[in-house]
């Protein structure tokens, strides 16, 4: 997928307005400034239309950070403490003890 930048965005809104909002139109005069394979389809004209329409934002949102790891150095500690204390205990339970899911608790136990 092709990500628009700033400039780019208002070039395609200025043309769909320029064209009294056909977007086929539209779509064709844009082929010719980003070329016939960087230009954007009409689906994505008409969702930038209407998002600037509703919201007259024309930025896009940041992305989200990637979500913070459970496997902090104090978890890994902990989690081999347990390990120590009870070597035997499965990792259903230690996951339920330690409120560390299952999945990251294996990954921690690598």
């Amino acid at each position: 997928m092709v990500v628009y930048t700033l400039e780019q965005r208002w070039e395609i809104l200025r043309h769909y307005f320029e064209n009294h909002g056909n977007v086929a139109e539209c779509v064709r005069k844009l082929r010719t400034d980003f070329g016939r394979n960087e230009a954007p389809s009409a689906p994505y004209v008409r969702y930038l239309v209407k998002k600037v329409k509703e919201t007259g934002i024309l930025i896009e949102k940041p992305t989200r950070e990637k979500p913070k790891t459970v496997r902090t150095p104090e978890n890994i500690a902990a989690v081999a403490e347990s390990v120590r204390e009870t070597p035997s205990t499965s990792v259903h339970r230690r996951s339920q003890q330690s409120d560390i899911s299952e999945t990251s608790l294996r990954r921690i136990l690598r």
